[in-house]
């Protein structure tokens, strides 16, 4: 049923993830649209106790748990200007290709906000204020090349395996 939020749009549930605790959700995801802008929005109830490097697991790390704050800093502000984004560079100055599989998986885990267990267009755009909060949201051009670099059964989405590969060829 759809609801209004603090943006003033209409929200309505377009997925929910069961908890492995009891059978209530463990998590709604909202999709809202606001002058012609989508917004995804998790509502987190219950957070399962399951690893972070499984895919579609809901987590409460935080990218400063996996990265540094300096080097996240350091990756943002040298893509702040508009479509100036390279993935190899980011993933470079993160130091993302020296860190152990677990750590990638992980990093993952956190930039899949919907915890489908893929990286959406949606997701793409938003993958630096997954990171940062002080990250900007990649253009259109800028989320289709890192779309199709990561994508690579042409799903159109970016799994946690594409995505480690992704970084390992960076």
């Amino acid at each position: 049923m759809p609801r209004f939020n603090e943006w003033g749009g209409r929200e309505r549930q377009v997925g929910a993830r069961a908890s492995s605790q009891n059978s209530e959700p463990a998590a709604w995801v909202y999709k809202t649209r606001v002058g012609g802008d989508t917004h995804h929005r998790l509502w987190i109830t219950h957070r399962p106790s399951a690893s972070t490097t499984s895919p579609g697991t809901l987590s409460n790390m935080s990218m400063t748990d996996v990265i540094p704050a300096a080097d996240i800093a350091k990756a943002i502000n040298a893509f702040k200007a508009v479509d100036s984004f390279n993935h190899k560079k980011f993933f470079e100055i993160l130091g993302l290709k020296k860190r152990s599989l677990d750590d990638v998986k992980k990093v993952f885990n956190i930039l899949d906000a919907d915890c489908s267990g893929f990286m959406e267009l949606d997701e793409v755009k938003c993958m630096m204020q997954g990171f940062s909060k002080e990250g900007r949201t990649l253009s259109d051009e800028e989320a289709k090349i890192l779309l199709v670099a990561g994508d690579k059964d042409g799903d159109g989405k970016i799994g946690v395996d594409e995505f480690t590969s992704l970084v390992a060829e960076s």
